[in-house]
């Protein structure tokens, strides 16, 4: 242990880039849980019937806390109602959570890339906890909100990857003196006073890990939040680069550096210029438009959620990518995803491989939205389906359709009873039955063998 009298006692190595990486300035989304996260029942069951959502009042506490720390620093706040931000705020019982006696909790950032042996890299994963900040149910409601006050600032430093000044770790082993362990100084100690201010060590740590509040946004060459459609557009540079999207719908432009770019949660595209890099995509659909010419049915590599396709330099190496955009092709390889699921509803519905036009629009209108039921539905009313089995075909005729083509045969009794049952008692209709047959083991077999390579779809409908 070292003690210090400076801002060495507040770094963790956090960081929303890479561990120990400092002076870069990084957007970061926030929003306000309304309901409890799926995730969190996972680990925090006993926890969950205790949420609450924050009130308008504790709202406004929360910007104000961002404020101060964006007011100071190369972080830039952006609010999302329509998308889970990279910093979450909501209340529970957090005694009931295993921590007893805290008024906040909140999990530190996660880095996406990685550096070994002189090579960089990008972790797989999308470490949805990361950023998220919980305040104890007692705060709730508060008449006088100055605590909460603090506790937000305190939590969102946290979230910002600073650690307590009287913490030890291996890695990071300073700690503050006890002459300099105030809260006066940091917003970080647990000693008094509980300031409603960030202190000059808050100021300090911040602007070394994310630079000065005049370097905002310069980790692009450009960049715009569009705050209707939530949506990040920014430009790279010509130089390799860590490059971070948001928590919302991100358009990033690696400009012809070896980037190493993550773009979290949302639907994204990655522009490449054919170069060699790395790209991690996260949950939601994302789509790489990657500057290069398919000339093989193998020359996109890998499986599951990795891939790879030489590129001038190396490799350009994709994790969670569901769309690779080529310049004479597009191929989607989310097979078990919204691609493969629209593919097959063409088996179940039709009995027909899917023509690319349609089959291109279709996956396009569930990319934006479009539930698989609605795209389901939309299959049992075509004009196909009216050719095929007439304007207004019985339950019988319809069941009996979707044994032909995804099984083969005609319906055994007791299949063709239960069916029946839950078409004429309304537990299902047509839509959710059609989903039923195209989603089976049985036409999962038939078809999935034939896309297991991916599904080419028209080039324009996602370029």
């Amino acid at each position: 242990m070292a003690a210090v009298s400076d801002y060495r006692a507040l770094l963790s190595g956090a960081s929303w880039y890479q561990q120990d990486l400092a002076g870069k300035p990084v957007i970061l989304t926030y929003s306000f849980d309304q309901i409890s996260p799926s995730y969190y029942a996972q680990q925090y069951a006993g926890a969950v019937g205790s949420f609450a959502a924050l009130n308008n009042t504790e709202k406004d506490v929360v910007r104000s806390a961002l404020q101060q720390w964006s007011a100071i620093s190369g972080v830039q706040f952006v609010e999302t109602t329509k998308h889970e931000g990279d910093i979450t705020f909501s209340f529970y019982n957090l005694d009931a959570m295993g921590f007893s006696n805290a008024a906040g909790l909140a999990t530190p950032p996660t880095g996406f890339a990685y550096s070994s042996s002189g090579q960089t890299g990008t972790y797989s994963g999308d470490y949805l906890l990361s950023g998220d900040v919980w305040f104890d149910s007692s705060l709730k409601n508060a008449t006088n909100t100055d605590f909460l006050s603090h506790v937000a600032l305190h939590e969102i430093g946290h979230a910002l990857g600073l650690k307590h000044p009287h913490d030890i770790d291996p890695s990071h082993p300073y700690t503050l003196t006890s002459e300099t362990d105030t809260g006066s100084n940091t917003v970080m100690s647990y000693k008094s006073p509980s300031a409603t201010h960030l202190g000059p060590m808050d100021v300090a740590v911040a602007q070394y890990i994310y630079g000065s509040a005049d370097v905002k946004g310069t980790q692009f060459s450009s960049w715009g939040f569009d705050a209707a459609a939530e949506r990040l557009v920014a430009h790279g540079t010509a130089a390799g680069e860590l490059l971070r999207g948001t928590g919302a719908d991100d358009v990033i432009y690696s400009e012809g550096g070896k980037d190493i770019i993550a773009t979290s949660q949302g639907n994204d595209t990655i522009v490449a210029q054919g170069q060699s890099l790395d790209i991690n995509g996260g949950s939601g659909v994302d789509t790489v438009i990657t500057g290069l010419t398919l000339t093989s049915p193998d020359q996109l590599g890998g499986s599951g959620n990795f891939r790879y396709m030489s590129a001038s330099g190396g490799n350009q190496t994709y994790i969670d990518i569901e769309r690779f955009v080529f310049t004479n092709d597009t191929i989607a390889v989310d097979v078990q995803g919204n691609a493969g699921q629209v593919y097959r509803l063409y088996q179940a519905a039709f009995a027909r491989t899917p023509d690319k036009a349609g089959l291109s629009h279709n996956v396009h209108l569930v990319d934006q939205g479009i539930s698989l039921h609605d795209m389901a539905a939309a299959f049992t009313v075509s004009a196909e389906s009216q050719t095929r089995y007439g304007a207004n075909p019985s339950d019988s005729t319809f069941i009996t359709a979707l044994y032909a083509n995804v099984l083969g045969r005609a319906p055994d009794p007791t299949g063709n009873a239960g069916w029946l049952q839950l078409l004429g008692s309304h537990q299902y209709d047509r839509a959710g039955v059609l989903i039923g047959f195209s989603e089976s083991p049985e036409n999962h077999a038939k078809v999935d063998p034939s896309i297991a390579a991916g599904i080419h779809l028209d080039y324009g409908a996602f370029a």
